[in-house]
């Protein structure tokens, strides 16, 4: 895909890229595909996959911002996590402008 390919020259040529937020993370689009799957799965979790989603974790930890582009068909939008300020923007491509929510750490359910 392009847009994986256009993330991989990217991270080759800054590989600790820093920004005016901190230290950034493009992720490709196959992973963010993977958590929309995750995600509508019914079925429970192995060991493996809980294993690799905190090696995920881990990797995001180090990160001030993260970029997550993700498709379905031809919708595109990208979510981008901004630990700092606590804040997630999401850009649709479906809609004119971004949405923003703040992130709580408060336990929903």
């Amino acid at each position: 895909m392009i847009v994986d390919a256009r993330i991989h020259d990217m991270r080759g040529k800054i590989p600790n890229d820093k920004r005016s937020h901190g230290k950034i993370y493009l992720e490709n689009t196959q992973m963010a595909a993977g958590f929309q799957f995750k995600q509508r799965e019914k079925s429970g979790i192995c060991a493996q996959e809980t294993a690799q989603m905190r090696a995920i974790a881990h990797k995001y930890v180090k990160h001030h911002m993260i970029f997550l582009p993700m498709s379905a068909q031809n919708h595109w939008f990208v979510s981008v996590v901004n630990s700092k300020l606590r804040r997630i923007h999401v850009l649709n491509s479906h809609k004119p402008k971004i949405c923003r929510y703040r992130a709580s750490s408060k336990k929903h359910g």
